[in-house]
């Protein structure tokens, strides 16, 4: 079996079990995961606009405090997907995530790298020394061979499917039940 005790799991939009519209970035779902998974990181997108701060992947869907994510701060990634620069308040509110928080920003880019260190890499890179593989089941089974194989080469992984990552490997040391 592939030891991957120090690999970081991350859960893309705070998804567990595969895409679904109505849990991605659901304020309610990312409680429950840092309830019933603390260890597995949920990566949220972040939009700032002049009037508050939203979570939501194509457009902001659901208004958060910023103190709802300074207190869970340890069990996030905030994706920034949108801020209006012309707002005094957006501008504010995007100092202190990035300065109490771990946060990213990109396109289409081949990677980007976040406040805090990560290598955060685009699913086409593949596998690549101590970067983050966003979305491996876009390009490789998760139980196949090469994957499971080759995740000693990864700093971590962001996916839809964490809960299958941690079923495949049996990392039976951690208990992951609810």
């Amino acid at each position: 079996m592939t030891n991957i005790s120090d690999i970081v799991l991350i859960a893309h939009r705070g998804l567990f079990k595969g895409p679904s519209k109505e849990l991605e970035n659901n304020p309610d779902n990312i409680i429950f995961n840092i309830k019933n998974f603390p260890k597995i990181i949920n990566e949220i997108d972040i939009n700032i606009l002049k009037n508050g701060i939203y979570t939501g992947h194509d457009h902001p869907q659901y208004e958060i405090d910023i103190d709802f994510i300074l207190e869970n701060v340890n069990h996030l990634i905030l994706h920034i997907k949108k801020i209006e620069y012309n707002s005094s308040f957006a501008l504010e509110a995007l100092c202190k995530l990035y300065k109490f928080c771990h946060c990213f920003s990109h396109e289409e880019d081949c990677f980007t790298i976040t406040n805090k260190g990560f290598i955060w890499s685009h699913p086409r890179m593949g596998f690549r020394r101590n970067t983050i593989f966003v979305m491996p089941e876009k390009v490789i089974p998760l139980s196949s061979d090469e994957f499971i194989n080759n995740l000693n080469l990864l700093k971590g992984v962001c996916t839809n499917f964490p809960l299958e990552i941690l079923q495949i490997l049996n990392k039976d040391h951690i208990d992951f039940s609810i």
